[in-house]
């Protein structure tokens, strides 16, 4: 999300960067809100409503930053969003451990490789959508991709918990 959001502050409301990354550091702020509740969130959520709620709440970040256009909204936004991350992905990396007790490094060091990977290939790809339809369809597109991927893992999880 940052450099992403970082560009689109600066190319839509002429922000200065100091103050771009004092917004952007809601995204930090929603992971210490997550440290400091994650207990009761795995209480009440349990795995399949941390990655619910987690990409619920990403996607609705993205979709407001893209349909309200109001760079104050970002604020809240970015606190949001990154609460919903730390949700979703401090689940994922536990499940990738679980994988293979045996091999838990390797399963540790795919789960990182994937992550990264994905962050190189999606810089890219989203450096051509603004190139050549603007920021907004950049947000539509993450805010879609993270609900269905939220919903896929959802359905994953519950059909291996059945088995």
């Amino acid at each position: 999300m940052g450099r992403l959001a970082t560009a689109f502050l600066r190319d839509r409301y002429s922000l200065s960067y100091v103050a771009i990354g004092f917004m952007l550091s809601g995204f930090g702020l929603g992971g210490l809100i997550y440290s400091r509740s994650v207990k009761w969130l795995v209480r009440r959520l349990g795995e399949i409503g941390l990655m619910g709620v987690g990409g619920g709440l990403m996607c609705i970040s993205f979709l407001a930053i893209a349909l309200f256009q109001n760079w104050m909204l970002f604020i809240p936004l970015s606190i949001l969003m990154g609460l919903g991350f730390y949700m979703m992905h401090s689940t994922l990396q536990t499940q990738a451990t679980e994988l293979s007790p045996q091999a838990r490094g390797t399963a540790v060091s795919l789960f990182a490789f994937s992550l990264f990977v994905g962050q190189g290939i999606g810089a890219a790809v989203f450096g051509r959508i603004v190139d050549n339809f603007g920021y907004i369809y950049c947000f539509i597109l993450v805010g879609v991709a993270i609900a269905l991927l939220s919903v896929w893992l959802v359905k994953q999880k519950q059909n291996s918990d059945e088995s």
